[in-house]
């Protein structure tokens, strides 16, 4: 846990400062009134924090979403102009999209799928990805190449 006022992260203690009740550090305690110390079994020094990783979402719009645009359009019997009026969108950002030179973004991808009932933004579930380094100190004398 980080301190609430330095941002140390140390164990905590609960104290009233400025008449607010903060978690604070040893340290930043002084500046107020402590209200509850915690026991001492609850101090543990050197301990390594470990997070455990979780699998990532990613959001991608499908490849062919100006085919799947384009035919909601022609099904709803609209011309281009009156589809932009239907999104609230410009007649160019339509034609854009439908001729597959512009891939709109995740925003504006969620709005056209409230609006036309329609699929274009698919999840992407990313595993973790496990980084091993080497554990081997450098000195700057590695980092610096000696003349002679």
């Amino acid at each position: 846990m980080n301190c609430e006022m330095c941002g140390t992260e140390t164990s905590l203690i609960n104290a009233m400062v400025e008449d607010v009740e903060l978690k604070v550090c040893k340290t930043c305690s002084s500046f107020g009134k402590v209200l509850k110390r915690p026991p001492k079994s609850l101090f543990r020094k050197n301990r390594p924090i470990i997070k455990k990783q979780q699998k990532e979402l990613l959001e991608l719009i499908v490849k062919d979403y100006f085919k799947i645009i384009k035919e909601k359009r022609e099904k709803m019997g609209l011309k281009q102009k009156e589809f932009a009026k239907f999104l609230a969108e410009r007649e160019s950002l339509i034609h854009k999209m439908e001729s597959g030179s512009y891939k709109p973004s995740i925003e504006l991808a969620r709005k056209l799928e409230k609006q036309l009932g329609i699929t274009i933004v698919e999840q992407k579930e990313l595993e973790p990805q496990q980084i091993q380094t080497k554990k081997q100190t450098y000195t700057i004398g590695d980092m610096i190449k000696i003349k002679k």
